[in-house]
């Protein structure tokens, strides 16, 4: 796994994942060997796995402070 900013509470599930995250400029985590994976940002659908099997989500960067963090669900199959 690959962030571009800040990951917070983050908590290992069943098939999966969750975590909090954010930053300030071209905000992104990508996920490895996630083929069998979707994935939410803020409880809307966020996507699944391209080619090669890697997952990159992407979200909104912010400049003012505190950091606005979005809520991460990863299931994998």
């Amino acid at each position: 796994a690959q962030a571009s900013a800040f990951v917070r509470n983050f908590e290992r599930t069943g098939r999966g994942m969750q975590f909090e995250f954010g930053g300030y400029y071209k905000t992104f985590v990508q996920l490895a060997d996630a083929g069998s994976c979707r994935a939410t940002i803020d409880g809307r659908p966020a996507g699944s796995a391209g080619k090669g099997g890697a997952l990159q989500l992407n979200v909104s960067g912010n400049d003012a402070k505190p950091v606005s963090y979005h809520s991460i669900k990863v299931n994998c199959e």
